[in-house]
């Protein structure tokens, strides 16, 4: 099907920094806590509430991934995602800091949901069993890596 190792390895990495993401405010909890002048409980939001949004997110993103197609919604969930995560970075008060995380959250569906039935149809029954194997371990090793 014309399928490139760099393509696999693209979408691959793109699902190890999706998880990484989802987990990368966890080490730095005790910071966050003292830089926002939040609650350790607070501080632990950046973390449950992209997990909360991105459950509720994965009802919008499944049904259009039918509707628009496989790759459509992977690009689009790409590319949206890429505007909160800097925003989180620099966001200027707690507030704001947990609106860009829910609207992280709200685009990895886009990628984490689409991305299994993407793998099957894409590399097929020869090879989707293997494909899946690396796209389970990409998102394992990106919640490792984000930790």
């Amino acid at each position: 099907m014309g399928h490139t190792r760099a393509a696999l390895a693209g979408f691959l990495m793109g699902a190890a920094g999706m998880f990484a993401v989802m987990y990368s405010t966890q080490a730095i909890l005790p910071e966050l806590s003292r830089d926002f002048g939040v609650s350790a409980a607070q501080a632990g939001l950046t973390v449950s509430l992209v997990i909360l949004v991105l459950a509720a997110g994965a009802w919008v993103w499944g049904p259009l991934s039918d509707r628009w197609g496989r790759k459509s919604t992977l690009v689009l969930a790409s590319a949206l995602v890429a505007v909160p995560t800097p925003a989180s970075a620099l966001a200027p008060t707690f507030g704001i800091l947990l609106a860009c995380r829910a609207a992280q959250g709200l685009c990895m569906p886009g990628l984490l949901t689409v991305g299994a039935p993407y793998v099957v149809e894409v590399f097929g029954p020869r090879l989707g069993g293997r494909a899946m194997g690396l796209y389970i371990t990409a998102l394992v090793s990106g919640g490792i890596v984000g930790r």
